[in-house]
């Protein structure tokens, strides 16, 4: 995990200052389109539900390999069936019209492309070969993003960037196969016949695609949003503080992809006993990184954007906030996924999406990027929720130190909002002392 979490730094640095410099060197509306294009990619994840369930497949060893292998390359054939013909719509309905020739053909390859590397993916995951497969997409995104800050600084056409994605993709997948041939993995998952049924592994499946279809909404959508009602430089100015603060997910997803392989072959009590420790380190953590950052947020805003996004500060505190609570998110849908629940995630990230389609809209049609940035904190919600269903299954012990600590994490997220820095440091130490009560708590 630490491996993967250094990964992710080296990239979240990346990206960071590819956004930087992207937001100085291009216009504002050509900033915006990179970074929907940016989105757009993200967004092919939505159909990439399957990768939990077979990592909890393989960890119970339900299906045989060469049967489960085959049912998740039919499943990930549709869905990128599915993708392309959610790419199609939106070029029909005018969302590439501003774009260069070949960029819808490389768009669509690269969304071919990210399902076979998804394939190789969760299978070497599910073996616990995290560590070849965080590093080597940490790789990819990293060289990808200073890629973008180089085509920035020699303005280059957008269709690099497009190219550039395309790309990044067919060497994640030349290296994984390679991967995926030296670990014997080959003989392993070879179908050994046309017969294998699809029906067990996608109807476990399907409440996952259903929620990751929601949870890429919550994510992606409301950039989208804004710049199909408010147009590009609008993107943009919402993008770069957004872009800028959620890369932060891309620490918590490495750690993520780590944990599950690994927490679904611990017995119930051990999942209970290390998520608690998971979600109250991530509360202490993360609630304390926002707390900072709203105190500097719009120092931090213009430091990294430029000038131009001087204005936005109160938008990357928003996105700061939203982080705070997709980080619990991520951490209790690791604990549901370890146990095969994929229905109580899905049934509430379908509110939370309907909640950011509906608000992220009226926001953007009264023109108020704050407005649509709410919209997303709101949806985000569902991730508090999450945990306190949890929580009810646990000792009110653990019940009463997360109440405590979730309680000062709070007032100083209030304290930071307001600029109140003595408050903020104060009740950051009041935290921590909480945390390390718990940790020692846990331990015993």
């Amino acid at each position: 995990m630490s491996l993967n979490v250094l990964g992710s730094i080296l990239t979240a640095i990346a990206a960071v200052g590819a956004t930087a410099l992207m937001a100085r060197n291009m216009p504002v509306a050509d900033f915006g389109r990179v970074l929907l294009l940016l989105t757009a990619v993200n967004a092919f994840a939505i159909f990439e539900g399957v990768r939990p369930v077979v990592i909890h497949r393989v960890a119970v060893g339900r299906e045989s390999p060469h049967k489960l292998f085959r049912a998740a390359a039919q499943i990930n054939a549709g869905m990128v069936g599915a993708t392309l013909l959610c790419l199609l719509i939106a070029y029909l309905a005018g969302a590439g019209s501003d774009l260069p020739p070949l960029s819808d053909f490389f768009l669509a390859a690269t969304a071919v492309a990210f399902f076979v590397m998804m394939q190789y993916w969760m299978f070497l995951d599910a073996e616990q070969d995290t560590v070849f497969t965080g590093l080597s997409r940490a790789c990819g995104w990293t060289l990808l993003y200073l890629t973008f800050g180089i085509l920035s600084e020699l303005q280059a056409d957008i269709l690099w960037y497009i190219l550039s994605l395309f790309l990044m993709h067919i060497l994640l997948i030349l290296a994984l196969r390679i991967r995926f041939e030296k670990r014997g993995l080959v003989t392993k998952y070879r179908s050994l016949g046309s017969d294998d049924p699809i029906e067990p592994l996608l109807k476990a499946a399907i409440n996952n695609i259903v929620f990751n279809v929601s949870a890429v909404t919550i994510n992606v959508a409301d950039r989208a949003i804004v710049g199909i009602v408010m147009g590009a430089r609008s993107a943009g100015f919402y993008s770069g503080p957004s872009e800028l603060a959620l890369r932060a997910n891309g620490l918590v997803r490495a750690g993520v992809q780590v944990i599950l392989p690994w927490a679904a072959r611990l017995s119930a009590r051990d999942q209970d006993r290390y998520w608690s420790f998971g979600a109250a380190a991530s509360l202490v953590f993360v609630g304390s990184g926002c707390a900072i950052l709203l105190l500097v947020r719009d120092w931090a805003t213009a430091l990294f954007l430029g000038p131009a996004f001087r204005m936005m500060g109160d938008l990357l505190g928003l996105f700061g906030l939203g982080i705070v609570a997709s980080t619990l998110g991520y951490v209790c849908v690791v604990h549901l996924n370890a146990r095969g629940d994929f229905r109580t995630q899905r049934q509430l990230y379908i509110g939370g999406a309907i909640v950011l389609l509906a608000g992220g809209i009226v926001g953007a049609l009264s023109g108020n990027l704050t407005y649509v940035a709410i919209a997303y904190l709101t949806a985000r919600s569902v991730d508090l929720v999450l945990l306190l269903l949890i929580l009810k299954r646990l000792p009110t012990s653990i019940q009463r130190w997360f109440i405590a600590i979730g309680a000062v994490v709070f007032l100083a997220l209030v304290a930071g909002w307001n600029g109140w820095a003595w408050s903020a440091a104060a009740l950051l130490a009041a935290t921590w002392a909480l945390g390390w009560g718990f940790w020692r708590a846990v331990r015993v």
